[in-house]
């Protein structure tokens, strides 16, 4: 599938998958998985054979995005919830600035100005000469990155450490 194929069928198709996903009852979060749905069909573009069934391929990544954030809630506080809402409490206000420092400068000045100016996704397309498309993708990939700063790493287990034996396990080696 070439881009502009997909760059066509996103334009036809990105409303299509936020109704789809309001038909399955999800309502709150539909323009976000809708958006990282067709990130990541762009991503992996070149595994579509068929572009007919490109809308049918994007709401299958949607609905299963769904499912698997159903699956595993990132643990934490919202980072942004509502746009330009005033801070719930001190603790929530450092979270957000400790998550934010691990963005990039663009991606700061990309979710402040989204989030805490008000300003659409269309302002700043023009602000930055770049397609409106461009910065959906660009906010998407800096709410990503701020709830990966904000989830916990995983363990490996006791016994999967580097070491050579494990605290309160025998080694019989």
């Amino acid at each position: 599938m070439t881009e502009a194929e997909f760059a066509a069928g996103y334009q036809a198709g990105f409303f299509k998958t936020i109704q789809f996903l309001r038909s399955r009852g999800i309502s709150s979060d539909a323009d976000e998985f809708a958006q990282a749905a067709w990130v990541r069909g762009w991503e992996r573009r070149d595994q579509i054979r068929n572009p007919t069934a490109l809308l049918v391929w994007i709401n299958t990544i949607a609905l299963n995005l769904w499912r698997e954030s159903n699956r595993h809630p990132v643990v934490g506080i919202s980072v942004l919830g509502e746009r330009a809402s005033p801070p719930q409490n001190l603790i929530a206000v450092l979270e957000v600035a400790r998550r934010m420092k691990a963005c990039s400068a663009e991606q700061r000045t990309l979710l402040e100005g989204f989030y805490l100016n008000g300003d659409s996704v269309q302002d700043i397309a023009n602000r930055t000469a770049c397609s409106e498309v461009a910065v959906r993708i660009r906010l998407h990939r800096a709410r990503q990155r701020l709830a990966q700063v904000g989830r916990p790493e995983r363990s490996t287990g006791p016994c999967r450490s580097k070491t050579p034996t494990c605290v309160g396990v025998e080694n019989n080696s």
